[in-house]
């Protein structure tokens, strides 16, 4: 939803939404903080529908209702960003 909304893809009050769903599904909704933006871009660019510098995601539109887009790679990095720095609460 992060990278969605870095994007301008994702409407950014369908956030809290989508966290509160998961969470009560029990889906984690934290990064680790082991792994990095550059590690999770690394992943996402050996994937056979990536082509330079853009990788596709599966992006919310609206509360179940998702769309592919290809990205680049400095909307995801932002979107991990926005992600980390809303911390625990990550709205």
């Amino acid at each position: 939803a992060h990278i969605g909304i870095a994007a301008g893809l994702t409407p950014p009050e369908l956030l809290e939404t989508l966290m509160t769903s998961l969470r009560a599904l029990g889906l984690p909704t934290d990064l680790p903080g082991d792994i990095s933006n550059e590690a999770i871009i690394g992943l996402t660019s050996r994937d056979k529908k990536a082509s330079a510098g853009v990788a596709r995601y599966v992006i919310a539109r609206d509360f179940g209702r998702m769309e592919l887009h290809k990205l680049p790679f400095d909307v995801i990095t932002a979107g991990l960003e926005r992600h980390r720095s809303a911390g625990s609460k990550n709205v």
